[in-house]
């Protein structure tokens, strides 16, 4: 019996026990700390304390210490930061189990200065011009006036990275040209600049390798040769192949090897010599002219046309949206003028030829007057030739990325008049309209593209019944309807029903008013009958809008600067003619819409 009692209970010990191990909780881990601040602004003798939550919640060992990057700046005592002088430092929690870090940058200030800022006065550098070679490096250095300004941080800049990249300060030259380099203060915007010059090395023995010498092993270089013509190296009618590859070399040397900063390259575009840089790939089969203008670029030209830095400026100051080339000069000259989109954060800039005429019922291909074009994203220039003795007119167009037109701009074709009519000495008048292929006042086949004066974009005359699409041009056809503005406008007996448009384009800078308010100048042009809204369909005349009370037109003139001289004293008559012929046109169009 007391054996089988024994046993009975030795049994229910091991169960007890086996029960025991079994509900005994495993210790969890710490993955992770964070703190209630990531940043802390504390003046001399502040104090605050720091909180350090553990993850996950149920951790079991939440034990942490603390740390300060320098005690002459801030303390640290279970979290409790007491600032002691002025700088930053870096507060520190460190968990015991894992080792998980969570950090505070803490600043001290003066406790004396009660939040005074001292404001930037100027920046200047320690160079005010600077040469480098390719490849070599230097240090500008930028000092802050005053010495105990508040907000001393600095942006550094490069105007041509290609040329000299900047990185604090610190300058590395990568390709021959010349580069500012400008540093601008955080606090006030104040500038100083530095103008760094970058030169290849003085050996002017250049040659050309590539796939077509087998990189050299089949033959020395091709070597370049001075040309008194343009001022600088080339090499003229070089056959290259569809996707050949070429560097350009000194000295038959790969020590000495000089490529693009990228492969894919545009031909008759102007590019920035990178030591040892990538491949040149021909992106097409033909006979070049490769020209070599030390120490700055390359230009890989189809033969016969001349590189960019040749180029005859058109510019006028930016500004202008028409010029004027003509086509009877040299075949294969090259035209630049400055050219940027109206509005910013656009890096991706292609140009285009969007449209071109001969300016009669000749059907026309893209790129018969315009025969190649490209784009100085560096500089803002459109480079262009024109064919000879081809006139005609174009819209050359810069466009974004996504094939948006950021602006435009109308290049007239044209032969030069011998003679041009002068007004006050105000200049050069153009003698025939705008857009116009011939010296011939009043030749319809010539009429071209139209203007108003502060329009960046032309427009096609109405009268043109089909426009030009391309790649498949349809004729243009010219009516015998009147073809000028000044016609339609200055008489509204003009039976004028063939589906033209008349357009009103209030001008800020010619006009003279606020941009804001060309809302509420297009509106009292309506309202006071200046601008009345009709039209006329196969014959009978709409009115689309009359005004409930139609305003006087001095209230339309009064809002222009153009019209100031109207309103002084003595030129009341002039207002009260204006009125009398605005209120005849008005009650001559009622009439017409009436029948």
């Amino acid at each position: 019996m007391r054996k089988h009692l024994l046993l009975i209970v030795s049994l229910l010990l091991i169960m007890i026990s086996c029960k025991q191990e079994e509900t005994t909780p495993v210790p969890v881990a710490v993955e992770s700390v964070e703190l209630n601040h990531s940043s802390l602004t504390l003046k001399v003798g502040e104090s605050e304390t720091l909180v350090a939550t553990i993850y996950p919640d149920n951790a079991e060992n939440k034990g942490v210490s603390w740390y300060s990057s320098a005690d002459d700046v801030a303390t640290v005592s279970r979290g409790k930061v007491t600032a002691v002088s002025m700088g930053e430092i870096v507060i520190t929690v460190l968990t015991d189990d894992g080792g998980y870090v969570a950090e505070c940058i803490v600043t001290v200030t003066d406790n004396n200065t009660d939040d005074v800022v001292v404001p930037v006065e100027r920046v200047e550098l320690n160079r005010e011009s600077l040469t480098m070679t390719v490849g070599e490096e230097q240090t500008l250095t930028a000092t802050v006036y005053p010495s105990d300004a508040t907000n001393r941080n600095l942006i550094w800049e490069s105007s041509s990275s290609s040329v000299v990249s900047v990185n604090n300060g610190r300058l590395t030259a990568l390709s021959a040209g010349t580069a500012i380099i400008s540093v601008t203060t955080e606090d006030g915007g104040y500038k100083a600049a530095c103008e760094v010059e970058v030169t290849l090395p003085d050996n002017p023995s250049w040659g050309l390798c590539g796939t077509f010498n087998d990189w050299g092993k089949n033959g020395e270089d091709i070597p370049f040769n001075w040309s008194d013509d343009v001022k600088c190296y080339v090499v003229n009618n070089l056959e290259l192949g569809q996707n050949a590859e070429l560097k350009f070399r000194y000295c038959n040397s790969w020590d000495e090897n000089y490529g693009a900063q990228n492969s894919n390259i545009e031909i008759n575009a102007p590019y920035s010599l990178i030591a040892s840089g990538e491949n040149i790939v021909i992106p097409k089969a033909g006979s070049y002219d490769i020209y070599l203008d030390l120490p700055s670029r390359f230009y890989i030209m189809e033969a016969g046309f001349k590189p960019g830095f040749l180029a005859e400026d058109l510019s006028e100051d930016g500004t202008a949206n028409c010029y004027i080339v003509d086509p009877y000069k040299q075949d294969h000259d090259v035209y630049k003028f400055k050219a940027s989109p109206r509005y910013g954060g656009y890096t991706d800039i292609s140009v285009d030829v969007t449209w071109e005429s001969y300016g009669s019922s000749t059907p026309i291909n893209k790129f018969d007057l315009i025969p190649y074009i490209w784009y100085d994203n560096e500089n803002k220039y459109i480079y262009f030739a024109v064919k000879s003795e081809t006139p005609g007119n174009a819209l050359l167009s810069l466009k974004s990325s996504e094939g948006t037109v950021l602006r435009s701009w109308h290049i007239w074709i044209t032969e030069m008049p011998s003679e041009q009519t002068y007004y006050n000495n105000a200049g050069i008048l153009m003698d025939r309209n705008l857009g116009a292929t011939s010296a011939s006042p009043g030749d319809k086949t010539s009429i071209g593209l139209l203007y108003q004066y502060g329009r960046s974009h032309p427009f096609v005359p109405s009268s043109i019944e089909s426009s030009i699409q391309w790649p498949e041009p349809e004729d243009v056809v010219w009516d015998e309807s009147p073809t000028t503005i000044d016609a339609i406008l200055g008489d509204l007996s003009t039976d004028w029903t063939s589906g033209n448009a008349i357009m009103y384009g209030p001008c800020p800078r010619g006009w003279r008013y606020n941009t804001p308010d060309i809302m509420e100048i297009c509106k009292l042009g309506v309202e006071t009958c200046y601008w009345p809204l009709f039209e006329v369909v196969e014959g009978k005349w709409i009115l689309n809008y009359e005004p409930k009370k139609k305003l006087p037109i001095e209230e339309f003139l009064k809002k222009q600067g153009r019209f100031k001289h109207l309103f002084q004293k003595g030129n009341e008559h002039l207002i009260q003619e204006f009125q009398k012929e605005v209120d005849r046109r008005w009650e001559e169009l009622l009439f017409r819409c009436s029948r």
